[in-house]
């Protein structure tokens, strides 16, 4: 009868292993979890501006209005945000700590955008947002000028990276009809800026439209995790 003899694992052979699984640990769980960051973020990013544009739609509807004029998402905007999945929300920056924080891409301090909100709510998903100065202005199709609303969306609150791009984004509400040879919108439409313009351009740059055009990019690329990689 053949014995098998059955060779233990020394305590040292144990350990290599260990420190070996531990290293690719080390190099392999990064890459992952800022891949799936990234697929997060992007789904993230989609799932927000489809539910302010409901929102939007809806507030738009409740008041007959034709412009943002008429409704809270110009005279109200707090109490705007309230109609959203909120945790609370308040009519400055409270709920939008991180405007004075924010880089770009590139790691520069990102200075150039505005400093303050009409209004900042915390969301229950952790998006924290900021409905910032009612500005540019725009020309309708029928010459009338009106403010659009921008809204800074930061996609994982006061937590770091906070960077345009990675987790901070901004997108216009057009107020108006707009039918021109860059812009073909309608009141309560959300987007960012048109691609071909050098505020569509400004992602990685220190610009008040840095965050518009991040989200341009992101857009345009079929919110590819890795959009960025690209500019």
């Amino acid at each position: 009868m053949i014995k098998i003899k059955h060779k233990a694992f020394t305590l040292s052979e144990v350990l290599i292993t260990l420190a070996v699984v531990g290293t690719l640990a080390a190099l392999v769980v990064p890459g992952l979890i800022k891949d799936y960051n990234s697929k997060a973020n992007m789904a993230m990013l989609q799932n927000m501006v489809a539910n302010l544009q409901s929102a939007v739609q809806t507030e738009l509807t409740k008041e007959g209005a034709t412009d943002l004029d008429a409704t809270n998402i110009k005279k109200d905007p707090e109490q705007f945000f309230r109609t959203l999945d909120v945790i609370n929300a308040s009519s400055d920056s409270k709920y939008f700590p991180n405007l004075n924080n924010y880089k770009t891409l590139s790691g520069t301090n990102l200075t150039a955008i505005k400093k303050d909100c009409k209004a900042s709510a915390k969301l229950k998903n952790g998006v924290a947002l900021c409905m910032s100065t009612f500005e540019p202005t725009i020309s309708s199709s029928g010459f009338v000028s009106r403010k659009v609303a921008t809204v800074y969306m930061d996609l994982n609150g006061a937590k770091e990276p906070n960077v345009a791009g990675a987790d901070f984004y901004a997108v216009y509400i057009y107020p108006v009809t707009i039918l021109n040879r860059q812009n073909a919108a309608h009141p309560g439409d959300i987007a960012g800026v048109p691609i071909e313009t050098p505020a569509g351009q400004s992602c990685n740059t220190n610009s008040l439209y840095s965050p518009l055009g991040c989200y341009s990019q992101a857009e345009q690329s079929g919110f590819d995790p890795n959009y960025w990689k690209k500019l």
